[in-house]
């Protein structure tokens, strides 16, 4: 799939031409068309993940979405989205009552797509993921035990306030149907957490038949005209590679290093294998564990620990957030992690993770790290209004979601708007 930037604000001009002529858009520099969504929830043969306990997935790395749509009344819609100074404490606002919800989800049912949008126009909270959400792990994480939907993987949720409580709704990532869960929480807990949310003209694309070729979940916001850009380096040098072995189970007193004609650097003991690459990744592979389960909450934990002692001292102003998790036939979690600059997820090139840990028996047994340190900047860059750029993503292919990214491009990053 083609991957193309976003005109910048300035270049009215293309803009106009690319809006009248489909066949010029196709071939200027308009949107980028991402590969199919990230790393997503995979089940293990029997169909089920081990959820393990609640306690273990917390203190892992925070939990938070990329954006919401608070909405105190029918149609009066607040969207928080690329602003970490406003998303986490909206997110901490309503983290009790969906935590809640989760725990006492029950009597689940299908919805047909057209109850699902009905829903998403009243009052309720609508919570937008980077990623599927395993709703065990997200449960665990929130400090609850999951009810019957812990049996599904979701990006988006959906409070909804009823004059009989509040209903937890869903986008299945597994087969895309929607479902709606009966739950304990009362809508007087959602909707006094709403009143101090006033409505800044947000809308959902399948309301706007002007965006009929993305995707219907998209949420239209106001953005800024201007973003700030971003410096971008490598760090490798800046991860401790005695204390990254000690964290491997590798004895760096006996390990002799030797260097590859291309400069990476190689560590070997016992049938592992650590390498330092000169084009700054670095990954680890070691012996598969036959021995000793672990949980979804339990991988996702031990992961999360790991990439922040490794990573998190080394980003500068990016932070470092869960980006999903898959399980093999084996059952071994392939934990992936990227980095976000204020509610603003970083795309590395390739997609790679900022860093994927295969973890078995409690142990990594696979690492993939792009080490990478981000510095905010006072010079502003152009940001194409959503809307806009909306609207050449549904006059080209469409189909995809509408998002915001900082593209590294080595250098440096700047924020485009992407389809994916």
């Amino acid at each position: 799939m083609s991957r193309k930037k976003l005109i910048e604000r300035g270049k009215t001009a293309l803009i106009a031409a690319l809006l009248i002529s489909a066949a010029l858009l196709l071939n200027a520099s308009g949107y980028i068309a991402l590969p199919p969504a990230r790393a997503a929830q995979e089940t293990a043969p029997n169909g089920r993940i081990s959820q393990g306990s609640p306690d273990s997935a917390q203190g892992s790395m925070a939990v938070c979405p990329l954006g919401m749509v608070i909405s105190a009344a029918e149609g009066n819609h607040c969207a928080v989205y690329y602003d970490s100074e406003q998303l986490t404490p909206a997110f901490e606002s309503f983290a009790a009552p969906l935590a809640e919800a989760l725990g006492s989800a029950a009597s689940v049912r299908e919805i047909t797509r057209a109850q699902w949008q009905q829903r998403l126009l009243g009052a309720g909270v609508y919570f937008d993921f980077y990623c599927d959400q395993p709703l065990a792990l997200l449960s665990a994480m929130l400090g609850s035990n999951a009810g019957e939907a812990g049996e599904f993987s979701a990006r988006a949720l959906l409070l909804n306030c009823t004059d009989n409580g509040v209903e937890l709704c869903l986008e299945s990532a597994a087969d895309g149907l929607f479902y709606s869960f009966s739950t304990g929480v009362s809508a007087s807990a959602v909707l006094t957490r709403t009143e101090s949310y006033s409505a800044n003209s947000a809308f959902f694309a399948f309301t706007n038949d002007k965006f009929s070729g993305v995707d219907p979940n998209t949420v239209i916001i106001n953005t800024n005209a201007e973003m700030r850009s971003v410096l971008s380096e490598n760090a490798s040098a800046s991860v401790d590679m005695e204390a990254l072995m000690a964290e491997l189970d590798m004895n760096s007193y006996v390990i002799r290093p030797y260097t590859e004609a291309d400069g990476t650097r190689v560590f070997v003991e016992s049938g592992k294998i650590l390498r330092s690459g000169a084009d700054g990744r670095i990954s680890f592979k070691g012996a598969a564990r036959e021995n000793g389960e672990t949980g979804l909450s339990e991988a996702v934990t031990f992961a999360s620990a790991l990439v922040q002692r490794v990573l998190g001292a080394c980003c500068g102003d990016a932070q470092l957030c869960f980006a999903g998790v898959s399980v093999d036939g084996s059952g071994a979690y392939a934990v992936r992690f990227e980095y976000i600059i204020n509610g603003v997820v970083v795309e590395l090139p390739e997609r790679r993770a900022a860093a994927l840990v295969t973890v078995s028996g409690g142990e990594a047994v696979k690492l993939e790290l792009v080490p990478r340190r981000y510095t905010l900047t006072q010079e502003m860059h152009p940001l194409l209004p959503m809307a806009q750029a909306a609207a050449i993503a549904a006059s080209s292919r469409g189909g995809g979601r509408i998002s915001l990214v900082y593209m590294d491009g080595g250098n440096s990053a700047s924020c485009v708007w992407v389809t994916d």
